[in-house]
């Protein structure tokens, strides 16, 4: 999806910069607005010049000008305007109706908003291929730039050409580490939240505005829960993968240094958890990956495996992570051991990270309790142990410090992991995701 670059143009720049509405967020758009963008849908570029359904569904209620094909609402048309080009033009956007947009009273951020959830809604039948190289000017409306039509793929509609079907008894057998043949890591999600607004795990429904039951019951993951963690890890010297939000570093100063002081491996999780990255355009997606990146780096080290917040990821996710310098990736949970990734930038490894031995989905969702997530623990340990003989696995075990951390829940863990501890099965490696990823593009490993 073409980028629209907006630092180029001074008009575009004073206009992004100084537009603010009182009664329409930065970053979004009104229920009304909303429903000028899903109408828009209809229209064709025709309507451009002549009147459009959402002229005939709104006209009563705003009156429309005799003769005139344009909404009377001036702001509702120059946001009409825009939705018809991105329902046909995708992300190629004339520079003129762009500035009209933003003398409107919209902002970047809104158009930015709104041209994604689009792009959203276009992708689930067709995907366009991005490469600079096929850029070129759209010979329908001088001045516009888009994509060619013999870059679309229809087939995305029914596989997402990451990878290959191929069964789990038909690959190669090999060792972990010491001839090992189970490994194991703890994937330990360090989360910030926004306060009054934003995604978030709830624990009972809010009945009010702002949610100061949920957001405080997330907040005692980062003030206390972490460090309960922190403490059984350390009885039982076990290193874990760190899963962090960058936020963590400037709202909860110390967490993600004491991850790094023990020794966890350090792995990106987006910004916040407050937000989803899958309805981001590929230019703002493209910053916010680099920007993570960067602020985890100050930690010493760059992180090379991501968890994308609430596993979300843009059909450009894989693409931007291995031009970002990545090698793993945690978000598909499909197979018992790494598999090779295709991206537009060579491949890349998704390493196994459970959507059943997590804590969100068992506690939260399906209303288990500490001692039945204990309980599945030790079933998949024991269920891979006994297949391990005959292939290498990998379990990989989700925790979130605002609810394994709980005073009530952290006994159960503790119980199930000294008694795994303790045993000293020789088959199974503790480790890391970063080590299995490391282990596995060392040799070769990964189909």
């Amino acid at each position: 999806m073409a980028y629209v670059d907006f630092t180029g143009d001074p008009m575009l720049a004073v206009q992004a910069g100084s537009v603010e509405t009182a009664a329409v967020p930065r970053t979004g758009l009104s229920a009304l607005e909303w429903s000028v963008v899903a109408l828009a849908q209809h229209d064709r570029l025709s309507s451009l010049r002549e009147p459009g359904r959402v002229s005939v569904a709104l006209g009563r209620v705003f009156g429309t000008r005799r003769g005139s094909p344009h909404l009377a609402d001036p702001q509702l048309e120059a946001l009409r305007r825009m939705a018809v080009l991105s329902w046909h033009r995708g992300f190629a956007v004339p520079v003129h109706e762009l500035k009209t947009f933003l003398r409107a009273g919209f902002s970047t951020d809104q158009y930015e908003t709104m041209v994604a959830s689009i792009g959203t809604a276009r992708s689930r039948n067709r995907l366009e291929t991005r490469s600079p190289a096929n850029f070129q000017t759209d010979s329908d409306t001088p001045g516009v730039q888009r994509w060619p039509g013999s870059c679309v793929r229809p087939a995305m509609a029914t596989h997402h050409d990451r990878y290959p079907y191929r069964s789990i008894v038909d690959r190669p057998v090999y060792d972990w580490p010491g001839g090992k043949r189970l490994a194991l890591y703890l994937g330990v999600n360090y989360e910030v939240f926004d306060f009054g607004g934003g995604l978030g795990a709830e624990l009972a429904p809010s009945q009010t505005d702002p949610d100061v039951m949920n957001y405080a019951w997330r907040d005692y993951g980062n003030r206390v829960g972490a460090w309960r963690l922190f403490d059984l890890f350390d009885r039982l010297e076990l290193r874990t993968t760190a899963l962090l939000n960058a936020d963590v570093l400037d709202r909860c100063p110390g967490l993600a240094e004491a991850c790094r002081d023990r020794g966890d491996e350090i792995a990106a999780h987006g910004g916040s958890n407050a937000r989803a990255q899958g309805d981001m355009t590929p230019g703002r997606e493209a910053r916010l990956i680099a920007d993570v990146t960067e602020r985890l780096a100050a930690l010493g080290t760059r992180p090379t495996g991501w968890l994308g917040p609430w596993i979300s990821e843009s059909h450009d996710t894989p693409d931007l992570l291995a031009q970002a310098g990545y090698r793993y990736v945690l978000d598909w949970a499909h197979d018992d051991q790494p598999t090779r990734m295709s991206t537009r930038h060579g491949g890349m490894l998704s390493v196994p990270y459970s959507q059943e031995i997590n804590d969100i989905p068992s506690i939260i969702q399906r209303r288990q309790e500490a001692e039945t997530f204990a309980a599945m623990i030790r079933s998949a340990v024991d269920q891979l142990l006994s297949e391990c003989d005959r292939r290498p696995v990998v379990l990989g075990i989700a925790l979130h410090p605002y609810i394994m951390g709980q005073a009530h829940r952290v006994p159960a863990l503790a119980r199930v992991l000294s008694d795994l501890r303790g045993a000293d099965d020789p088959r199974i490696w503790w480790t890391t995701a970063g080590e299995i990823a490391t282990h596995v593009e060392a040799n070769g490993l990964a189909v």
